[in-house]
């Protein structure tokens, strides 16, 4: 089983969102079963209300390939939402760690990106157009390799589809397209 971890600069930037459409991509895009949880405690986990499952289920099948908190069915990945990470998070190689362009998020990365030095990871940049830093700004200060990064460009639609329940069946295609890259080198 590859277990690939989901971090965030901050507190509401998108790890569950990224978790539940990455793994719902994996599964639709491949013969592989993924599984998906959250390192939160269950019932604070946000994936359930954004997958539309019922409360307290565990190997939950949301699809054929994809099932909720997989604790007695085998999976090939294993997609965990960490959340937004703490100073003293140990980081784990096959980690894919979310940034905004915003100064909190930025500041909160430079403190952290001491840690992600020696790791396998991929960058993903949601840019909010509102938000006078760009990706390229974002990039030069972390010091971001772009060929394991990629930018997601956030709209309402986003929104739209997380409060719909919708997803994880029907990602804005925005999405879907800046995820691409992220599935490919998972798969590799």
């Amino acid at each position: 089983m590859k277990t690939i971890n989901i971090y965030g600069a901050k507190g509401g930037i998108g790890t569950t969102t990224t978790a539940v459409v990455l793994s719902a991509m994996l599964a639709r895009n491949s013969d592989y079963k993924i599984g998906i949880c959250s390192s939160e405690n269950s019932e604070l986990s946000d994936i359930q209300p954004v997958l539309g499952i019922p409360a307290q289920k565990c190997n939950y099948k949301v699809t054929d390939n994809l099932i909720y908190r997989p604790e007695s069915t085998p999976v090939d990945y294993l997609i965990i939402d960490n959340g937004f990470a703490k100073k003293d998070t140990f980081f784990k190689d096959n980690s894919i760690f979310i940034i905004d362009n915003s100064y909190l998020s930025l500041r909160r990365a430079t403190i952290l990106s001491l840690g992600l030095m020696e790791i396998e990871k991929y960058w993903i940049k949601i840019i909010k157009n509102d938000n006078c830093l760009t990706g390229r700004d974002v990039s030069e200060v972390i010091g971001i390799n772009e060929s394991f990064a990629t930018e997601i460009e956030f709209s309402s639609k986003i929104s739209r589809s997380v409060d719909a329940g919708t997803i994880g069946i029907r990602p804005p295609k925005a999405m879907h397209q800046s995820l691409i890259p992220v599935i490919k080198n998972i798969l590799k």
